[in-house]
């Protein structure tokens, strides 16, 4: 992405040429499996929260109507989550930027 966006690069930071990748693409890497793992274990547990627990555990129930809605209410709440933790990456990365630049 910093190829095509040069503007969004920290200005201190150099991009080697090379095939191992840098310091940063390691850590958006590494963000990206952070908001996942967040995501799903504070969605599930929002659900859990909310949700009978004969519900969340019986085999059963996962074949009704019912369960579908519950697992349709998990990916929506992941997805909201998720877009909040990568917003909050977003500003620390611009206001970051701005500093270096000062």
């Amino acid at each position: 992405m910093d190829n095509f966006f040069p503007e969004t690069r920290l200005p201190e930071t150099e991009t080697v040429p090379g095939v191992f990748p840098g310091v940063m693409s390691w850590w958006q890497g590494l963000y990206g499996w952070l908001v996942n793992v967040l995501a799903t274990t504070i969605a599930y547990s929002i659900i859990a929260l909310f949700s009978p627990q004969t519900e969340l555990f019986n085999i059963l129930s996962w074949f009704t109507q019912r369960t579908v809605h519950l697992h349709t209410a998990t990916i929506i709440i992941q997805i909201i989550i998720a877009a909040g933790l990568y917003q909050f990456e977003y500003v620390v990365h611009q206001r970051l930027i701005r500093a270096a630049r000062r």
